[in-house]
């Protein structure tokens, strides 16, 4: 589930090959390769530049970019069998590993030098917005915070991960209940 996408328009899905007892243990690996990926980015001796933190942000992840395609449609459209059951571990596990991406000092360190220095003025502006993009979510996601209030935010993304995939569950739960008439208004309960 983690490898390239080969086919047309520039690859395709490997619906036939996925298996939902690997999704799990498909994360574990991708969340462990984005994490090597932006531990190159922070480790990365030279001055930050976009292209050494930017574009290389941008370029990690792919695996876990594309095991989340096909995850999400098995959330959203297949959540039958064991989906929900992986869904209660897996986006609480997304939540922890994007609070360690956005809570990585040398990684906003690195993203902040580029956006505060003198590369910025000479980038393109499709350069520019994303550096924009990738700064401003940093402190939105609490980098600038002291370290009880990054962990305060961590506590409470975990919270709402678990939380929203429960709420979601439950409405989905609720609407295999409920029946509509024509006009969208309840009719009757199963």
């Amino acid at each position: 589930m983690l490898a390239a996408w080969t086919g047309p328009y520039g690859g395709v899905p490997p619906w036939d090959k996925v298996n939902t007892a690997d999704f799990i243990p498909a994360y574990d690996k991708a969340i462990a390769d984005a994490r090597a990926e932006i531990d190159a980015i922070t480790a990365n001796p030279k001055k930050p530049t976009f292209e050494n933190t930017i574009a290389a942000m941008e370029r990690g992840g792919a695996a876990l970019t594309r095991l989340n395609n096909l995850f999400g449609v098995y959330s959203g459209n297949l959540n039958v069998g064991d989906v929900p059951d992986i869904e209660l571990v897996v986006y609480p596990k997304l939540a922890a590993f994007g609070d360690e991406v956005n809570q990585n000092e040398a990684l906003f360190k690195r993203v902040s030098a580029v956006y505060n220095g003198k590369e910025m003025k000479k980038l393109k502006p499709g350069e520019k917005r994303l550096v924009e993009d990738h700064y401003k979510g940093f402190v939105r996601n609490g980098a600038n915070l002291d370290e009880a209030g990054k962990k305060r935010v961590a506590e409470i993304n975990q919270r709402l991960a678990t939380l929203g995939t429960q709420f979601t569950q439950n409405q989905l739960k609720d609407e295999e209940t409920v029946t509509f008439d024509a006009l969208g208004r309840k009719s009757a309960v199963t």
